[in-house]
Parts: C-alpha cells; sequence; structure tokens
C-alpha cells in the first residue's frame, strides 16, 4: 500500500469515528432531551416543542477550542445534518436544528466551551394513523450512515454516496456528510445490476 493509500485510509477511519460519535451524541440528546420536552409539551395541549440540547463540547480529542473556523463549521454542519435526520425520522410534519454560537456552559461544576442546538418540532397534521405507503420499487438497501436505519437507499450526486431518502433530503443544496462536497441532487432509487 502506498502511503498516500495508508494515508487516506487512515482518513477514512477518521471520518467514520468522527460521524459515529456525532450520531452516538445526537441519538442522546435525542432521546434524554428531546423527546421529554415534545412529551411535555403535548400533555399541555401543545402541537409543537421547542428544546435546547446539551453542550456538544468536542468529537474525539478535539475540542472546538482548537479547531479552524472550517473544521468546526464541518462539525456544525454534521451535527446539524444527524439532527435534522433523527428528528425526521421520528415522523414530524416539520423539524428545525439550529445551532447555537460557541459558549461557555456549566458541566460538572466547571466552565467548557461548546456548542448548543436549538431543536424544534412540529406534529401537527400529522396523521394519527400511519397511510400505508405505496410500494414503489426500492431498489437497493444497506444501513444509512446517517440515520443507520436499515433500508432502501438513494445515491447523491456528484460525489455517489449513498443514504435513506429522507436523510438525502436534507442534504441536496448542501454538504454530503460523508466527504463535505456540495450535493446538487439525488437519485429515486439504487439499482444494482
Amino acid at each position: 500500500m502506498s502511503f498516500a493509500a495508508s494515508l487516506l485510509r487512515t482518513n477514512s477511519d477518521i471520518t467514520r469515528q468522527f460521524h459515529a460519535e456525532i450520531d452516538a451524541w445526537v441519538s442522546q440528546q435525542v432521546d434524554k432531551t428531546f423527546k421529554p420536552a415534545c412529551d411535555a409539551a403535548a400533555r399541555k395541549g401543545a402541537s409543537s416543542a421547542f428544546c435546547t440540547s446539551g453542550p456538544f463540547r468536542q468529537v474525539g480529542s478535539m475540542s472546538p477550542m482548537f479547531m479552524n473556523e472550517q473544521e468546526q463549521q464541518d462539525v456544525l454542519d454534521a451535527v446539524t445534518t444527524c439532527f435534522l435526520a433523527k428528528l425526521a425520522a421520528l415522523g414530524f410534519a416539520t423539524c428545525g436544528a439550529k445551532p447555537s454560537g460557541l459558549a461557555l456552559h456549566p458541566v460538572d461544576g466547571r466552565n467548557q466551551l461548546g456548542y448548543r442546538w436549538s431543536l424544534s418540532a412540529s406534529w401537527l397534521g400529522v396523521p394519527e394513523q400511519e397511510e400505508a405507503p405505496q410500494r414503489l420499487p426500492s431498489g437497493a438497501s444497506a444501513e444509512c450512515p446517517v440515520c443507520l436505519e436499515f433500508t432502501s437507499v438513494v445515491a447523491l450526486f456528484p460525489c455517489g454516496h449513498t443514504m435513506c431518502s429522507a436523510c438525502a433530503g436534507r442534504v441536496v443544496r448542501s454538504a454530503c456528510p460523508s466527504c463535505h462536497q456540495r450535493v446538487t441532487g439525488v437519485t429515486q432509487g439504487l439499482f444494482l445490476g
């Protein structure tokens, strides 16, 4: 293996670890912060909920304090995309995730630098009973690298990375979560010959 190929493999491993850490943190925030906020709002008769995530302090050993501006933006984009995919997978009529600025947050009696996300969702207009989906040819199935569901996948254009259609719909005209290339389109399915 050439030196350049070994660097590419190392980069791929780091990217996978990066997205796995983000996915685990986002899942924890959705389960421990957002779902309870939605439940409390629904018990009060509301049809939407808003809350703020806990502070996101670092990816692996890198704190936002030691990242350059592009690295910070890549983290913000990846976490926001992951939040949107997780919230969309819960079936909300509309949902949103916006990062707040980098700030000090009290954690275990100490102030730590980190980001928070403002999360919102509405369940107004969601049918109480799920309608039976139309059975269209779905193509190849795989685990979506964003929401980790095993489902039919679509390909992003021009990079060719795959993910489920729900997650892909959220990244059109923004960065691919795998390679950060701008996504300009999505296929209807992925059919292998």
